[in-house]
């Protein structure tokens, strides 16, 4: 160090050569100071640790005081600490403040005034304004303060010869591959340990684990397996479900009509847009080019006589607009009555004339007309008419079997939309049409369950991508072009549609346990956190109405409502952000906040359901539509929980996971944690449960949805039930677990103070979940097992599992001692890639699988007492209350064993879960599987989502 010399007017005097203490003026907090980073020095937390995620403590106590060297410098640093917490005060009264005079301006608004009112705002305040407290209470707790990371707990990759998948905690997959009871249970079904029981050739090999998938499914053991339970099936179905059951048996042996369906490869291939392409044009003077007539014709020949139009049209505006609100209704009327006509050569055709200027608009409107017509057509041929006893069905079920709409005409959509370059002259008409091209992979049951795979993503992304394109990330008030727009009726519609893109984006995203590519979507569009957002947004909506608008209230509400919906995706974003951090962990207390807020929000938005006759508006057309809203809006509020119930039990289930590997491997140090997201998850579970319950059988009729919208209801409950079900039954399996081993155990009395209560209470908690197992099996079985071809697979596995729990076999071979060398290397391979299970391949030491068990099983150091507590508020919950009166069980269960056999179970017979048969449905859950004797049409990609 250079000395440095303190000079005066006579005299020089060099420094001293030392190193000098530096003078701290401020504190700032520990996390910074140790990172060597800026802190701002906010207050309870600074900006980098709260964006950060970690602990933030001003130290005060441990750091040494600033030196000050003068007494002025004192006071300009104490001044300036006074300052700060006065403009923070000053802040806070604003803000309290302006809540306050904003709730009396609400009150005393009438209902002739602005749209923004206290009817609109009301909903969405109590939800804001909550969320500062939940977050200061929580963040208050010690026991919240805990920090995790699930994601990089256990990072995992599904892994086969043909692909490779990561798995986040939000996936339905996470379960699978983590969760140390279902690999046991999967051990269970897809092998057999002994070679002498069941099988002359050894164990049994899934077709999973064949290159050839088609030369597995035609061996002749396995054919002659699935031939026998088709024809019991069959046998035991209702008659209306021959036609499925055959198409689903077909698709087992891979016989599938090649053009009955529109598959991903015709999506991509009609979607390239190249130069050497023939685009359409928008204008002519003479005659059409050959590709605008062959357009032309296509339509004339898939469209349906003008009179079923109309009618399919009627029901996509009654019972699916709302849903996929994504065309502008009266310009689209415009347009198609302009170039659609009865052909008066044959009225049962219709004739298409688009005259010389905007054709490709036309064309547009075209496609929109044929995709609403297939996603209708669709849509009625799920519904039961026999769901209407009062009177005749709302639609001629003679029309479906004599009009049906055919794929081809979503196949001639993507060939328009590629004709006119997509990619470089994207428009709003564009972005509808994949939408609604989205929405007809994503609902349909025929086209594979697109939902819960890639596929759709690709699409989803395509139209994030041209939607950014054309401008709907900012508001149409932005661009002073499209305010000069001649038709008003677009700025609304490019609102509807980004706000469309986003729930659309986040739901698809959330359910599949991905990251959202762009999670800062709305920022450029609307300050969606401010408290005045709602309001600003129905103002805009409000000022853009065209003037003399007939269906003026029918626009407000449906914006209100995609409003609400997107409002609640940015919320599962929220929490799907949290359980998807790499870099930092998260505290607890925000984790339960995200599910609050969420909470909050379902219970604020199912209260305001009920629409008043004044609200209808005046113009008969406004009526009618106000109408239909109301009919389809409990359908679309019943979507949005369960969503939210599935996103909140895969979230306590992953939570549940993380601190049971935690207590493996570092002790009983999170047992209480573990605890608390057993018991959430239990709860959980029989909420989303008791969804199904809900709906299929109301306890009060007047709480009954429109049977008018099963269409897209149904795919709800298609990918959220086996969530439901293979978490009860893996809880069920650690209950069953853990009271026999207070059974078998000597030992733990020492450590138990009532071991005989402490079993009483296991088989409670046990008996509650079976019950709801139970029951949901039933509703899905009636409901749902052949609408989709992934159900049907998946409840053929539950009969299989029903049929060995009944019968005493569910764990053979589970607890016994298991020899690499015993076992085929692919299967231990197999199941060492894709289900977490590790096998010692080649060691004379085995590998006890109830050891594995055992060590994970953290519900053996569950007090009594809380038990007792616990057992209390399931009983008490009305949602099991009412599912348990339609199922009649034994507190015994569905896993009988013999405490004085080593875990191996006994022979016991009767009826399927102790539950007395109701019909056909029964009977053929009971008898599949004593029909085959080997597993090989259950394919490891069942579970992976990836049967396409």
């Amino acid at each position: 160090m250079t000395d440095r010399a303190v000079t005066g007017p006579d005299v020089v005097v060099k420094a001293p050569s030392q190193k000098r203490k530096r003078n701290r003026l401020s504190y700032v907090c520990k996390a910074c100071r140790t990172a060597k980073a800026k802190c701002d020095k906010e207050k309870p937390q600074c900006g980098r640790c709260y964006k950060l995620g970690v602990e933030c403590v001003y130290d005060t106590i441990i750091q040494t005081g600033p030196k000050y060297s003068t007494k002025e410098t004192k006071i300009r640093i104490l001044e300036n600490e006074l300052d700060y917490w006065q403009k923070k005060t000053k802040e806070l009264f604003k803000e309290q403040e302006d809540s306050i005079l904003k709730r009396s301006k609400n009150v005393q608004k009438g209902p002739q005034e602005s749209v923004a009112g206290s009817n609109r705002l009301a909903w969405l305040e109590p939800v804001l304004m909550a969320a500062p407290t939940d977050r200061s209470s929580l963040a208050a707790d010690p026991f919240f303060q805990l920090h995790v990371n699930v994601c990089n707990t256990n990072p995992r990759l599904i892994m086969s010869r043909v692909m490779k998948r990561e798995v986040n905690p939000l996936s339905e997959n996470y379960l699978i591959i983590n969760d140390t009871f279902f690999a046991a249970l999967l051990v269970s079904l897809f092998m057999n340990l002994s070679s002498k029981r069941e099988c002359n050739s050894g164990n049994i090999i899934i077709s999973a684990l064949t290159a050839d998938l088609s030369i597995s499914r035609t061996h002749s053991d396995v054919t002659q397996s699935v031939t026998r339970l088709k024809n019991v099936t069959l046998q035991q179905s209702d008659p209306k479900d021959t036609a499925k059951i055959n198409e689903f048996f077909d698709r087992l042996f891979q016989i599938t009509d090649p053009n009955s369906n529109v598959k991903m490869k015709t999506l991509m291939e009609s979607l390239k847009s190249t130069t050497e392409n023939a685009y359409l044009e928008d204008h002519c003077t003479n005659d059409y080019s050959d590709l605008l007539k062959s357009f032309i014709k296509s339509f004339e020949t898939l469209l349906p006589p003008m009179n079923i139009i109309e009618d399919y049209k009627n029901h996509f505006y009654e019972s699916i607009y709302a849903m996929l609100p994504f065309l502008e209704i009266d310009m689209f009327e415009e347009v198609i009555s302009g170039i659609i006509r009865r052909d008066p050569k044959d009225s049962s055709k219709i004739s298409i004339s688009l005259g010389q200027t905007e054709l490709r608009n036309k064309i547009e409107n075209l496609c929109l007309l044929a995709c609403i017509l297939k996603v209708s057509y669709m849509s009625l041929s799920m519904t039961e008419m026999s769901s209407f006893p009062d009177g005749p069905p709302p639609f001629d079920p003679q029309i479906l079997q004599e009009h049906p709409i055919s794929s081809d005409l979503i196949t001639l959509v993507l060939r328009c939309i590629s004709s006119e370059n997509w990619g470089a002259c994207p428009n709003e008409n564009i972005i509808s049409n994949l939408l609604y091209v989205w929405a007809f992979f994503v609902f349909s049951p025929d086209e594979g369950d697109f939902f819960v795979d890639a596929p759709t993503d690709i699409l989803g992304d395509t139209v994030i991508m041209l939607s950014t394109a054309v401008g709907l990330h900012r508001d149409p008030s932005d661009y002073t072009s499209l305010r000069q727009y001649l038709d008003k009726r677009l700025l609304n519609h490019r609102r509807l549609l980004w706000l469309s893109v986003i729930s659309m984006s986040v739901f698809e995203s959330v359910l599949k346990g991905r990251r959202i590519y762009s999670n800062r979507l709305l920022d450029t569009f609307i300050d969606i956190n401010s408290g005045d957002a709602f309001a600003d947004y129905m103002d805009r909506v409000e000022r853009d109405l065209p003037e003399n608008c007939k269906t003026r209230m029918f626009l407000l509400n449906l914006h209100e409502m995609v409003y609400r919906r997107t409002y609640l995706a940015l919320l599962h974003q929220d929490l799907n952000d949290l359980t998807m951090t790499y870099s930092s962990s998260i505290p607890l207390w925000k984790i339960e906040n995200a599910m609050s807020k969420i909470d909050d929000f379902n219970r604020e938005n199912m209260a305001s359901k009920a629409v008043s006759l004044s609200e209808l508006g005046e113009s008969p057309e406004d009526m009618l539509n106000q109408m239909f809203i109301i009919t389809t809006r409990p359908t679309l509020l019943f979507i949005g929980k369960i969503i939210s119930d599935v996103l909140e039990l895969r979230t306590t289930y992953a939570l549940m996971l993380h601190f049971e590997q935690k207590c493996h491997r570092d002790g009983t140090s999170h047992l209480k944690y573990y605890f608390r997201y057993f018991k959430l998850t239990v709860k959980n579970a029989i909420k989303l449960a008791h969804m199904y319950e809900q709906y299929y059988h109301p306890e009060d009729p007047k709480d009954a949805l429109s049977p008018m919208t099963r269409y897209y209801l149904s795919k709800f409950f298609q990918m959220s039930i086996s969530s439901a079900m293979f978490t009860l039954l893996v809880l069920s399996m650690r209950t069953e677990l853990t009271e026999h081993l207070f059974q078998r155990d000597p030992s733990m009395a020492d450590e138990v103070c009532d071991i005989i209560e402490t079993i009483t209470q296991l088989k409670k908690v046990n008996h509650v979940l079976q019950v709801v197992l139970t029951r949901i099996y039933h509703l899905g079985t009636e409901n749902l097992r052949y609408s989709y071809f992934s159900i049907f697979k998946m409840f053929a596995m539950y009969d299989l599992i029903l049929q060995r729990i009944n019968s005493g076999q569910l764990w053979s071979g589970l607890f016994r001692e298991i020899n690499g060398t015993e076992i085929d290397p692919r299967i231990s391979k197999f199941l060492s890639m894709s289900f977490n299970v590790e096998w010692n391949l080649g060691s004379a030491h085995g590998v006890k699988l109830i050891d594995a068990l055992k060590s994970r099983n953290h519900c053996i150091g569950i007090p009594v007492g809380d038990l007792i507590d616990f057992i209390q508020e399931l009983e008490s919950m009305p949602e099991y209350m009412e599912m348990a009166r339609h199922v009649e069980l034994s507190v015994d269960g569905l896993f009988p064993m013999d405490p004085s056999n080593s875990l191996s179970p006994q022979d016991v017979s009767g009826t399927l879960g102790g539950t007395p048969p109701t019909g056909g449905e029964a009977n053929l859950s009971r008898n599949l599987t004593s029909t085959f004797g080997n597993l090989d049409i259950f394919n490891y990609d069942f579970f992976f989502h990836n049967d396409e």
